[in-house]
């Protein structure tokens, strides 16, 4: 008697399930996978640790470890493509690089030898490095950046076929960090890679931003110092001793109601100096780029952006840089030099896809008003040259010094306060996009960058202005 159809796909479906089946093999592969990519990224930062077990023990399902992997090799072959071009950026500094003394001396290292600022912003006639219209190494890191973004959207699309707990976490700083489940967490150390299905989250960390602090993790990660990131406070921390590195690195998150970086009391050695105000401490966080990738995915609404420069969407040296929002009501906020911008090179991406968003900046009030601009107490926060820098502007899809920023939002009744050079503006050999579309002309604009821009209107390059402005 033939056995019933019934019967062979019973039959099929324990033999699949049956130990060393196709099935389990495809599982231990796909764990070993993960396994391995993380831990060729912890020898590359200096750790040597193993995963299988933790990997083991999450039992996660084939797809979301295997996206997983994908998106930890594709990170890993963007910071190859970073350090391999670190030392040809220093060689760009004749003489030697220097640090910079500024007005104040925030840290006693000797001045800079050349040009006007170094890694920052320069200001012409003498910048340094040289503006270059792109890096040798910048299509490479642009192209690396786009798979970046592709493959956090797969890891997106695996988690939303299943059915994930929270055991099911796992947490090998500063690698990986995968929380399923319902949000309510405070993040306040940096990962290469970050994923929560979650709301209601606070991110005090890089947040998908490539300035990464490998020194200070969570108990029981084996951290050099156990306590949260203090990460990059301004540009020149990344050759500085212990305090961040150039990693490139992703977050993705699925739920609403989280929370981007904080306001909160300057620290006394840097932005101290300069003001009391509250400020967010951290550059290159928020889906910012420095030479090489980082990207932001949230999927919700009701979110807020709290960020300070070279943050939220932005791209330095050469990097890319991009965040996307696709919710609605969300709040965004930076001193200058972000939200979809790109400074020095590189190219800065903000896709905001929702309406009722807002967009605006905040400028640090002086401790002395009648200081001298760029002395103790003058205001605003730490430039490059360990001066107090007390300027705004460059947001909202601009670019500055051959940098190139797009701004993309589709949706309505979005409000925008901007500093000067911004919403699609392109100077110093920069290239700034913006665009609203399917705005219905509901949206409103105002500040000092917010000349000509209106809801319906577009505006094109001039001699002074390479940018482009759109609202439709």
């Amino acid at each position: 008697m033939r056995p019933t159809k019934f019967v062979l796909a019973t039959l099929t479906g324990l033999a699949l399930l049956a130990p060393g089946s196709a099935s389990a093999a495809t599982t231990k592969e796909s764990n070993a996978a993960l396994a391995h990519a993380i831990e060729r990224y912890w020898h590359k930062l200096g750790f040597h640790r193993h995963a299988l077990h933790a990997i083991d023990k999450a039992k996660l399902p084939v797809a979301v470890s295997s996206t997983l992997t994908d998106e930890i090799r594709q990170l890993y072959a963007c910071d190859v493509v970073t350090r391999s071009n670190i030392d040809w950026v220093l060689k760009l500094f004749p003489g030697g690089t220097g640090l910079p003394q500024g007005q104040p001396p925030v840290d006693p290292y000797p001045a800079q030898h050349q040009g006007s600022t170094v890694l920052g912003v320069p200001i012409p006639p003498a910048p340094n490095p040289p503006v270059y219209s792109k890096y040798p190494f910048q299509a490479n890191v642009e192209h690396c950046g786009a798979q970046v973004v592709q493959k956090l959207d797969a890891v997106k699309t695996a988690i939303e076929q299943h059915h994930l707990i929270g055991s099911q976490a796992l947490d090998l700083w500063p690698v990986l960090r995968f929380v399923p489940g319902d949000g309510h967490h405070t993040y306040t150390n940096d990962y290469v890679l970050l994923v929560d299905t979650g709301g209601y989250n606070t991110f005090l960390n890089n947040a998908g931003g490539s300035g990464i602090d490998i020194w200070r993790g969570p108990a029981h990660q084996h951290a050099p110092i156990v306590g949260p990131a203090r990460g990059c406070i301004d540009a020149f921390d990344i050759i500085r001793r212990r305090t961040c590195t150039l990693a490139s690195a992703a977050l993705l998150d699925l739920g609403d109601h989280n929370t981007y970086g904080r306001l909160q009391s300057p620290d006394p050695q840097t932005d101290g100096v300069c003001t009391q105000d509250k400020v967010e401490p951290r550059v290159f966080v928020q889906g910012t780029g420095v030479l090489g990738v980082g990207a932001l995915i949230d999927e919700g609404s009701y979110n807020t952006y709290i960020g300070k420069v070279l943050t939220t969407g932005t791209a330095h040296i050469g990097g890319y840089g991009y965040l996307r929002d696709d919710g609605s009501f969300n709040s965004y906020t930076v001193i200058r030099d972000g939200l979809g911008d790109a400074v020095v090179g590189g190219t800065g991406t903000l896709v905001a896809n929702g309406s009722g968003n807002t967009y605006s900046y905040y400028d640090p009030a002086p401790i002395n008003p009648f200081a001298q601009q760029g002395a103790y107490g003058s205001g605003g926060v730490v430039d490059d040259l360990n001066n107090c820098d007390n300027g705004t502007g460059v947001t909202l899809g601009s670019g500055e010094v051959a940098g190139v920023g797009h701004f993309i939002a589709v949706g309505g009744h979005n409000s925008y306060t901007a500093p000067i050079d911004s919403l699609g503006s392109g100077t110093v050999a920069g290239e700034g996009t913006f665009s609203d579309s399917n705005s219905g002309g509901t949206d409103t604009y105002s500040g000092p960058g917010a000349s000509g821009r209106a809801p319906n209107t577009s505006l094109g390059p001039t001699q002074s202005d390479d940018g482009w402005f759109k609202d439709s």
